[in-house]
């Protein structure tokens, strides 16, 4: 852009953000999600990339004050992003206790705002071919599965939390790629084995 150079990926995490807004001022608007919400999202993705930012310095704190700059230009990798999740965790249970809210109504809005800004990036990355179709077309079907799910719950008006479920089968499905040759070198015989002669396996069987 001009003399800027900016990463392609970048601009596809803000497009992605960017649907999850909408999305989240849809839901707001009809009355899916409590009014608060986007005001509280807008705290945590705050909190979110300035505790993954500044964790640089927190885990390499001698490259951070031997060069200041780094700072600008590096993050706190995968364990800066467990912090700051665990931060943002921090700042909901909070905010369910000063609003006497139940968790739910926090928590699954920013698991639904993650999801379709996650399903969008996806998205892209399939029709730009920045990732193997088979991964994005699983992982794009995945979310909109949950999404889906949320939001038939949420019009019959469920009373119990859907999050620990959502984040189990979202953990389990994002592991698909690693696991995508694995399930494919089982044979015919195998996948037999495990679906029609399941009695022999107690743990299989339906209660």
């Amino acid at each position: 852009m001009g003399p800027v150079m900016i990463k392609e990926q970048w601009i596809m995490y803000a497009i992605g953000g960017l649907t999850a807004y909408i999305f989240i001022r849809i839901c707001v608007s009809q009355k899916w999600m409590v009014a608060r919400v986007e005001e509280i999202l807008w705290n945590a993705l705050f909190l979110f990339v300035a505790v993954w930012k500044l964790s640089y310095t927190l885990f390499h704190p001698i490259d951070a004050f031997s060069s200041p700059l780094n700072q600008l230009y590096f993050t706190g990798g995968e364990k800066g992003v467990v912090l700051a999740f665990g931060v943002v965790m921090l700042y909901l249970i909070f905010r369910v206790k000063k609003d006497k809210q139940q968790l739910k109504f926090y928590i699954e809005p920013s698991f639904i705002a993650l999801l379709t800004a996650f399903g969008s990036y996806q998205l892209l990355t399939l029709v730009l071919s920045f990732s193997a179709p088979l991964y994005a077309i699983l992982q794009i079907v995945l979310t909109v599965i949950l999404v889906v799910y949320w939001f038939v719950a949420n019009v019959r008006k469920h009373n119990h939390p859907l999050w620990p479920g959502m984040i189990l089968w979202f953990s389990l499905g994002s592991d698909v790629e690693e696991n995508i040759a694995c399930s494919l070198s089982i044979s015919a015989r195998s996948w037999e084995n495990i679906f029609f002669k399941r009695a022999s396996l107690p743990f299989l069987q339906p209660y």
